[in-house]
């Protein structure tokens, strides 16, 4: 991928990022994090909120920073760091709306053709998951390694 990212900093296990989103009129904190949803599937959750002055978390902002392309960005290559170091497991990807989720099929969809030999993703409607396809509904995402 020829994407321009932002420098992120990570917690040594790799379960958290964070960066800045820098445009000519404000700086917001991001954070990426991988939250456990089952020890035994190795399945994580994905979320990417905004960090406060005081420390707290909000995924429901809409930061309007006219940077969505480098923030996108800067999620993937937490996604792959995250994955090369828990090759085994299965990132859940899901807005907390259908705008959001709308967002992340689109860059699943311009970016599935460089990422397709390393990663599988999988998109599901909440009842069936299937192999990613462009131009279908999806509520959530599954990502994780390719097998060899």
């Amino acid at each position: 991928m020829d994407l321009e990212f932002y420098p992120v900093t990570h917690q040594k296990s790799y379960l958290l990022f964070e960066f800045e989103s820098i445009s000519e009129t404000k700086c917001i904190k991001k954070r990426v994090e991988f939250a456990v949803l089952s020890r035994t599937a190795q399945l994580y959750n994905l979320t990417l909120t905004d960090l406060d002055h005081e420390g707290s978390t909000s995924d429901v902002v809409v930061s309007d920073n006219a940077d969505m392309p480098k923030v996108m960005a800067t999620v993937i290559l937490c996604l792959l760091q995250f994955l090369e170091n828990h090759p085994l497991a299965t990132v859940l990807v899901r807005g907390n709306s259908p705008a959001r989720t709308r967002l992340y099929r689109a860059v699943i969809s311009s970016e599935i053709s460089k990422v397709k030999n390393f990663l599988e993703i999988y998109g599901t409607d909440g009842y069936a998951n299937e192999p990613f396809r462009i131009n279908t509904h999806y509520e959530a995402f599954f990502i994780k390694l390719r097998s060899v």
